[in-house]
């Protein structure tokens, strides 16, 4: 199908046909004959325009509710973490928004609340489970390793973090891009185009007033931002939820 500036808004209507064309089945009502018709031309139109069947299944699995969803992660304090740095490049990876608020939070269930920095998601649900997993693994290896780098009496432990954190982006990165260029990646690529278009559209309902902000941590000790990122090189990021998202429907 040629690119044109309305190429999308042709590509939806596409989409939108063939869906239509797949829901006419006996168990919908039409006769054997329509059924075989419609079956006909969506295979034509799939072969015709290169459609990717598993791009109709994700837009099915989201018309029909639930594919998407909204979760969060809950920080220590009021203040946004290092580690966060690393969610919002994870996030990015695998097309799942994310946005951050102060909320009001009993963590010990004793009734004492506190302003406690909360990290929003929404997306694909084992794409959002993905995000849960690694950053659990991330932040139990910022709590290690930063706690070693104190024992040791380290100096400037924000330079440290931040090292820390610039390695472990490094890595999600090319985590993510030695999928995409596997065997089966550029079908996974696409998905993941597709997925993040999907959830842009369920960001969008939700008419969020948001404000961008920009974190104002600076490196001031050279010799501690080589540790951190010593300390991120060793961090574990691998895990089969990883992998499964970034090449589901491959």
């Amino acid at each position: 199908m040629e690119r044109t500036e309305t190429g999308s808004t042709e590509r939806e209507k596409l989409l939108d046909k063939i869906a239509k064309l797949r829901a006419m089945t006996k168990a919908n009502g039409a006769s054997e004959s329509e059924a075989m018709m419609a079956a006909k031309r969506v295979a034509a139109l799939i072969d015709e325009f290169n459609v990717n069947t598993s791009e109709l299944q994700l837009r099915e699995a989201v018309r029909l509710g639930g594919a998407i969803v909204r979760d969060r992660i809950i920080g220590f304090d009021s203040r946004w973490p290092i580690w966060g740095d690393c969610t919002v490049r994870l996030c990015k990876l695998l097309s799942v928004k994310t946005w951050y608020s102060i909320e009001r939070e009993d963590l010990l269930g004793l009734g004492s609340y506190d302003s406690i920095m909360t990290i929003h998601l929404l997306g694909f649900a084992e794409d959002v489970e993905t995000v849960k997993f690694i950053m659990g693994l991330i932040r139990e290896a910022f709590i290690y390793e930063l706690g070693l780098y104190k024992k040791a009496r380290g100096k400037e432990p924000q330079s440290f973090q931040l090292g820390m954190a610039d390695r472990i982006k490094e890595r999600l990165t090319g985590l993510f891009q030695t999928v995409i260029t596997s065997a089966s990646g550029a079908h996974a690529g696409s998905l993941i185009v597709v997925k993040g278009q999907l959830v842009r559209v369920e960001f969008e309902k939700l008419a969020l007033r948001l404000q961008s902000s920009q974190s104002n941590r600076t490196i001031k000790n050279a010799g501690a931002y080589a540790a951190g990122q010593a300390a991120g090189q060793r961090a574990n990021l691998h895990g089969k939820p990883s992998v499964r998202a970034l090449t589901k429907g491959a």
